[in-house]
């Protein structure tokens, strides 16, 4: 029981560690589990394991005694974006190769007939975009990186027979990491001309022709990077229909972050001096702040054990990504730098979740699933942090019972996003171009243990 409970810690000192961050659709992440990885997430009403505190803490109460997992999802994405070549130097660049790392440890525990406490600790939002720093969309992005770190407790309560209910708080925390490159021609041109004025590629009448990519020199580097904590909750119910139906439905809270941090900027060294003393009153290192609302989150699932080896499920998932309407980030060591206002207006998206179980044998079950992801970004507003439309993921996968303490699950998933048209809006520095062939692998590893 101790070098139980020694490798349990170990396990979530491993989670609290690890990097966080992915390419989803919007930047919610789902990846729970190895085993609902390779259903597709269709866990909120079929038979449990522990990784049930993240996807129904209800259905808790069909596990009898002492449950605990830990694991991590390997996502490795890449994307080409293609651009519409008006100058004959505009480049198309491709995603850096990068693996995100979003782990997840969980622990359930039966107090008695009626009582469960859970623990779930997971990632439900993350983002990774990383671009070569001299490419052509770097007044939009070059690094972008969201961390998400939630550690949700709750109790589940066998009400009757058939019905269950769970409910506790989430303490979620949440980092963000931007890097991109302002044009330091169109802050000179708007410092002369008023800060309505704008210059795009194409114009004529003046040396370095403003958010041009194809010039460089005076390209001002800008690093924003702050993080914070914020308190949501859950609340779930998981009712058994007869011995082969089960319905199970899981609401995660809206959550307010308060981000604050640092704004820290790199010059350019001008061949200009009037520029570089231009640029070092008005690009100083600052504090700085935003406010970002989470969406909240509706999973519904209903299972079927078709034959004893057979299970199969299908979820709806709702998010309420319309919160997202603007990013806006201040500076307080800069009253004179205009607050970085940028418009999202995200719609509401769903997401389907198809999976199917079959127990080959005692010590061995075979999985598959199927997801359909909406984007929640508009075609005009989309922009290079997230160049994916919808997506489709098929996965595979296996776990398999060493004895009757410990096992393991693996899950491989093949994500595909449809393309993605950008329209010119060279004031923030999207251009006219198009992201495709993005595909994203994503290996999923979970060992438990039942005490």
């Amino acid at each position: 029981m101790k070098t139980a409970l020694r490798n349990c810690l170990l396990a979530l000192l491993l989670v609290m560690c690890t990097a966080v961050g992915a390419q989803a659709a919007g930047y919610g992440l789902y990846e729970f589990s190895a085993r609902g990885n390779a259903l597709g997430g269709s866990l909120v009403a079929r038979t449990p394991d522990a990784a049930a505190a993240a996807f129904n803490p209800a259905n808790t109460t069909n596990l009898p005694g002492t449950h605990m997992q830990f694991g991590a999802t390997f996502i490795n994405p890449y994307s080409k974006i293609d651009f519409e070549n008006f100058s004959g130097a505009y480049e198309d660049a491709t995603g850096k190769s990068n693996v995100w790392v979003p782990p997840h440890f969980y622990i359930t525990h039966q107090l008695n007939d009626r009582f469960w406490l859970n623990l779930g600790v997971m990632s439900r939002f993350g983002l990774g975009t990383e671009f070569e720093e001299t490419w052509t969309g770097r007044y939009n992005v070059n690094f972008a990186s969201i961390n998400a770190f939630s550690v949700n407790p709750t109790i589940a309560w066998k009400m009757t027979d058939k019905l269950s209910l769970a409910v506790g708080p989430e303490f979620m925390w949440f980092k963000y990491r931007s890097d991109k490159v302002v044009d330091g021609n169109s802050v000179i041109y708007k410092a002369k001309n008023g800060p309505g004025a704008s210059r795009v590629p194409g114009s004529v009448g003046m040396t370095g022709v403003p958010q041009d990519p194809t010039s460089h020199g005076e390209d001002i580097d800008a690093m924003l990077e702050g993080d914070s904590v914020g308190l949501g909750f859950t609340a779930a119910l998981h009712y058994q229909i007869n011995k082969d139906w089960a319905a199970g439905l899981t609401y995660r809270s809206q959550m307010k972050q308060e981000v604050r941090g640092e704004a820290t900027f790199s010059l350019p060294n001008s061949s200009n001096p009037a520029n570089n003393a231009f640029y070092s009153t008005l690009f100083k290192n600052s504090s700085a702040g935003a406010k970002i609302i989470l969406p909240d989150e509706v999973f519904a699932g209903v299972s079927w054990q078709a034959t004893p080896k057979l299970s199969l499920e299908a979820d709806l998932v709702w998010t309420n990504w319309s919160l997202y309407r603007t990013l806006t980030v201040e500076y307080d060591d800069l009253p004179a730098q205009e607050a970085s206002i940028s418009d999202k207006n995200w719609r509401d998206a769903w997401r389907v979740q198809l999976g199917a179980e079959y127990a080959y044998s005692d010590a061995l079950t075979l999985r598959c699933g199927y997801v359909w992801d909406q984007s929640p970004i508009h075609g005009d507003q989309a922009d290079y942090m997230i160049p994916t439309g919808d997506r489709h993921l098929f996965s595979v996968g296996t776990g398999y019972r060493f004895n009757e303490n410990w096992t393991v699950d693996l899950s491989y998933t093949y994500l595909i996003a449809q393309d993605r048209s950008f329209d010119n809006r060279p004031a923030e520095g999207v251009f006219e171009s198009e992201a495709h062939d993005t595909v994203t692998h994503l290996y999923g590893i979970t060992v438990g243990y039942d005490f």
